[in-house]
C-alpha cells in the first residue's frame, strides 16, 4: 500500500508522540522507521541516517500494510513542512494525501532544537545563545547556496512558520491539512487525538494512555554514542544496516540497551533578556501565522 497520511512537522512539536499514540490505533499502519525524510531532497541529511535511496525503497517500508485493515497509511518527517520541495514531491506520487502540522512557540522550539542537534551531534557550540547567533550568521552566507543545504541548526529559518505553512495551504487543499499548537496538544493529549481520528475518518479506539514520549534527553557515554550515530565512513552502511534490523526487530533487551545510552537531562532556562529578544525576533511570523491559520497565538508572544 502507498502512504495517505503524513506528519511533516515541525521538528520539537511533539510530532514523535503523536506518531506513536496513532500507530497504535487498529487500522493505522505507521513505517517503523519514523522520519524516512525521503522526499525533502533540498535539505542535506548526514550520510549515517537511514534515508530510502529510491522510490521502491521507499515504499517497502509500508510493504506490511494490509489494505483490508488498515485504512491510513503513514510516515511522519519533519523536514517535509521546511522543505520547498517534499510536498509537491509528495503530491506528485500519492492521490489525495493528508497532512498534520503541529507547531510549537518558536521561542520553545529553537531551545529544544539546539539541544537536539547537540544530542545529534550537528551542533558543536553548548551554550544556547551563542549558537543562535552563530547560525544566523551561517544562515545569511548560506543563502545563495545551491540545494541541497544542510539546516539542521538554522533554528530561525527552522521556526518561522508562516512561510512555510503558506507554502503547504498553496499546494493541497485546506481540507487535506490538520494543524495542531502544541499547547493544545499538551493541554489535552486524548482531545487531540480524537480530533486526529475524526480528521482521517477513522473510529474512536477509546485511548486513553498517552505515555510521555520524546522528552528532553541526552547521551549517558558520548563517546559511544558519537559512533553509533556518527560512525566513520567505512562503518556507515554497515550501522545503517544493522539499526535499521534493530529498528523493525525492536526486543525488550534492544529497547534496555538504548534506554541505557540515554538520560534525561533538563533544559538550562532561557536568560530572561535573551528569551525577550527571541519573542521580538519571531513576532512578526507568529502575528501572520496566527492570522494564516485562524489561530490565537498571543500567548507565544508573552
Amino acid at each position: 500500500m502507498d502512504p495517505n497520511f503524513f506528519i511533516i512537522g515541525a521538528p520539537k512539536s511533539g510530532t514523535t508522540a503523536m506518531a506513536h499514540y496513532i500507530s497504535t490505533h487498529p487500522n493505522v499502519y505507521f513505517s517503523t522507521i519514523k522520519e524516512l525524510q525521503f522526499f525533502s531532497d533540498d535539505i542535506q541529511t548526514a550520510k549515517s541516517e537511514m534515508i530510502p535511496k529510491n522510490m521502491s525503497e521507499y515504499l517497502k517500508n509500508f510493504k506490511d500494510a494490509d489494505p483490508d485493515t488498515h485504512k491510513i497509511v503513514a510516515e511522519g518527517s519533519t523536514q517535509y513542512l521546511r522543505s520547498k520541495k517534499a510536498i509537491k514531491n509528495i503530491t506528485d506520487n500519492f492521490d489525495a494525501p493528508k497532512f498534520l502540522v503541529m507547531l510549537r512557540n518558536p521561542v520553545q522550539a529553537v531551545h529544544a532544537l539546539h539541544m537536539e542537534a547537540l544530542y545529534g551531534f550537528n551542533e558543536s557550540e553548548k551554550d544556547f545563545e551563542k549558537a543562535w547567533f552563530n547560525s544566523i550568521e551561517t544562515q545569511k552566507r548560506i543563502q545563495n547556496i545551491k540545494e541541497p543545504i544542510d539546516d539542521h541548526t538554522l533554528y530561525a529559518h527552522i521556526a518561522s512558520y508562516y512561510q512555510q505553512v503558506e507554502r503547504l495551504l498553496m499546494e493541497v487543499p485546506k481540507e487535506s491539512v490538520m494543524i495542531l499548537t502544541f499547547d493544545e496538544f499538551v493541554k489535552d493529549t486524548k482531545k487531540s487525538y480524537e480530533l486526529l481520528l475524526n480528521f482521517l475518518g477513522l473510529d474512536s479506539d477509546n485511548k486513553n494512555d498517552f505515555e510521555i514520549i520524546n522528552s528532553s534527553h541526552a547521551h549517558r557515554w558520548e563517546f559511544i554514542s558519537k559512533f553509533i550515530l556518527s560512525p566513520p565512513d567505512l562503518l556507515v552502511e554497515p550501522f545503517i544496516f544493522i539499526r535499521k534490523k534493530i529498528i523493525e526487530n525492536e526486543t525488550f533487551l534492544t529497547r534496555y540497551i538504548k534506554a541505557k545510552l540515554n538520560v534525561k537531562k533538563k533544559r538550562k532556562p532561557i536568560d530572561k533578556r535573551f528569551e525577550n529578544y527571541l519573542k521580538d525576533y519571531f513576532r512578526e511570523d507568529i502575528l501572520k501565522l496566527s492570522n494564516l491559520i485562524n489561530k490565537d497565538l498571543d500567548n507565544w508572544l508573552k
